[in-house]
């Protein structure tokens, strides 16, 4: 049952880290928002060349990038809740949570 309620806690953080992006305390970061402008010539050029590939080609391609985004969002998802887990540490260290070893043992699940 322990188990289960981490899980949800996990799911619950991916949640919020995800659904309100007009939130005032959400970054942008400027190299980020270099970064999507950069994909989007990328991009351009890639919808004209593809012309260019055969399917099968397109296809790899295609199934490729599909996994880069994949891994890069799992990637943002454990860099987001390795901030919350480090933020709870911080405040544990401080002295403004309780650290009676909860804190440890539900870091240790998360992880």
């Amino acid at each position: 049952m322990e188990n289960q309620v981490w899980v949800k806690v996990s799911l619950f953080l991916k949640e919020l880290r995800c659904e309100d992006i007009k939130r005032n305390s959400v970054i942008h970061l400027e190299s980020c928002q270099k970064e999507k402008k950069a994909l989007k010539i990328v991009r351009q050029i890639w919808e004209k060349e593809q012309k260019n590939l055969s399917e099968l080609q397109q296809k790899t391609i295609c199934n490729y990038i599909e996994q880069i985004q994949a891994v890069s969002f799992e990637e943002q998802q454990e860099a987001y809740c390795q901030g919350i887990i480090d933020c709870v540490q911080i405040l544990s260290g401080l002295g403004l949570l309780e650290s009676d070893g909860k804190i440890e043992r539900a870091i240790e699940k998360l992880k």
